[in-house]
C-alpha cells in the first residue's frame, strides 16, 4: 500500500509545481505524462502476485511463442468470419476466444520473448493513451489521476490485460473520434479493440448517444427503463453479459457495494448539475452523459459483479465530469471539495489496504 500512497503523493506534488500554480497547456501535457509514467513503472515492475491474472496473462503469453501464425490466424477466421454466419461455430464451446489478443501478444513476440518486457509494452499503451485522454478532456488532470489511482487502478493496472487495452483503445482514444464525429475512424479503433475483448462492443453505442440531449425527460425515461430490466433479474443480465463478453471471472465476483454506491451518487450529484455543467462547459455533454449511464450501468453490479467488465466502459468519464461539476463553483467552494474529495480517496484506499510487491521482491 505504501507504494500506492507514494505515487498519490508525487501526482499531487507534480499537480501542484505543474497544473495548480501558474498553468499552462505545456505544464499540464506534462504533468500528465509524468503522471502516466509513473503507472507506468507501478505496472511494469509489478511482481506475478499482483493483480490476480498477472500470473496467468504470463502463461498465456509464453504459451503464444509456441503457436504459429497460421493457427492463430485461423482461429481469427473461424471467431470473426465464419462463426457469425453458422450457429454450430457460434455455440460451441469450442470457439476461439477473443483471438485478435494471440495477434498481439505474437506481434510482441517478434521483438522479445520476455514476459516483464510484455507487461511494460502494454502499461506504456494504456497509460499512454490515458494520458492522451486526461489532457484533451480533464479540467482538473491532478483529481482526474488521483481518482485513477484510488478508484479504477485495479481493473486498468494490475489485471485484466485483454480489457484494459481493449479501453485504452475505445475510450480513451475512440472518444476524441466521437467529438470530432468521425464515424469511421471510431468504428477501426472500435473493431481492433473488440477483437481483444469483445466486451468493447458494449461503448459502440455511445458515438450515436454522445450528443443527444440531456433532459429531466430523458434522465427519468433512463431510470424507468434502467428499473424495468433489474426487475427482470439474474437472468436477464448474465445472458446480456454474455452477449457482451464478460466473463464471470474471480475478480469481479468480490463485493461492489461499495463503488456501486458511489458510481450511483456521483450520477445522480452529475444529472443534477447537468443544466450548469453544460451550459460553461458546452462541449462537455457526452461527459455528462455517460456519467449518467455509468450510474445506471452500475445498479446490475448488485446483481452479478462480473458486469463491471460493461459498467467501466463509462464509468472511467467520472474521471473528468467530477471536476466539470465542481468547476461551477467559486473558487473558495471549489478548493475546499477538491481538497475533501482527495482524502476521502485516499482514506479509502488506505482502507483497502491494497497489496503490491516489486518483481524483484
Amino acid at each position: 500500500m505504501l507504494v500506492y500512497l507514494l505515487n498519490i503523493l508525487l501526482i499531487l506534488f507534480w499537480g501542484i509545481c505543474l497544473v495548480y500554480h501558474e498553468p499552462t497547456s505545456a505544464k499540464k501535457k506534462l504533468f500528465c505524462i509524468i503522471a502516466s509514467l509513473q503507472w507506468t513503472l507501478l505496472s511494469g515492475l509489478r511482481g506475478l502476485s499482483v493483480g490476480s491474472d498477472t500470473y496467468a496473462y504470463g502463461v498465456s503469453f509464453v504459451g503464444v511463442a509456441s503457436r504459429s501464425w497460421k493457427d492463430i490466424l485461423n482461429d481469427c477466421l473461424i471467431t470473426y468470419i465464419r462463426a457469425p454466419f453458422d450457429k454450430n461455430f457460434y455455440y460451441s464451446d469450442a470457439l476461439p476466444k477473443d483471438p485478435g489478443y494471440a495477434v498481439f501478444q505474437k506481434i510482441v513476440h517478434i521483438f522479445t520473448d520476455d514476459y516483464r518486457v510484455y507487461l511494460f509494452v502494454v502499461a506504456i499503451i494504456t497509460f499512454g493513451a490515458l494520458a492522451y485522454f486526461i489532457y484533451k478532456n480533464s479540467t482538473d488532470p491532478v483529481f482526474s489521476y488521483i481518482l485513477f489511482s484510488t478508484l479504477f487502478y485495479s481493473f486498468f493496472a494490475i489485471t485484466g490485460i485483454r480489457q484494459t487495452l481493449a479501453t485504452a483503445l475505445v475510450v480513451f482514444i475512440g472518444f476524441e473520434f466521437i467529438k470530432r464525429r468521425q464515424l469511421k475512424k471510431f468504428i477501426i479503433v472500435a473493431l481492433v479493440a473488440f477483437a481483444l475483448h469483445k466486451s468493447a462492443i458494449v461503448f459502440v453505442p455511445f458515438y450515436f448517444l454522445a450528443e443527444k440531449k440531456i433532459t429531466w425527460k430523458y434522465i427519468g425515461v433512463l431510470g424507468i427503463a434502467t428499473a424495468f430490466f433489474l426487475s427482470l433479474g439474474q437472468g436477464f443480465v448474465l445472458t446480456m453479459g454474455q452477449l457482451a463478453g464478460y466473463d464471470r471471472d474471480a475478480v469481479y465476483q468480490a463485493n461492489t457495494s461499495t463503488y456501486t454506491l458511489f458510481a450511483m451518487l456521483v450520477a445522480i450529484g452529475v444529472g443534477a448539475f447537468h443544466g450548469l455543467v453544460q451550459e460553461r462547459y458546452p462541449d462537455k455533454k457526452s461527459v455528462v452523459h455517460a456519467t449518467i449511464l455509468s450510474g445506471a450501468l452500475s445498479m446490475f453490479t448488485l446483481i452479478d459483479q462480473s458486469t463491471m467488465r460493461v459498467q467501466q466502459y463509462y464509468a472511467l468519464f467520472i474521471m473528468l465530469s467530477i471536476p466539470d461539476v465542481w468547476d461551477c463553483f467559486d473558487k473558495k467552494s471549489k478548493l475546499f471539495v477538491r481538497a475533501g474529495c482527495i482524502l476521502v480517496l485516499i482514506a479509502y484506499l488506505i482502507g483497502n489496504n491494497p497489496y503490491y510487491v516489486f518483481f524483484w521482491q
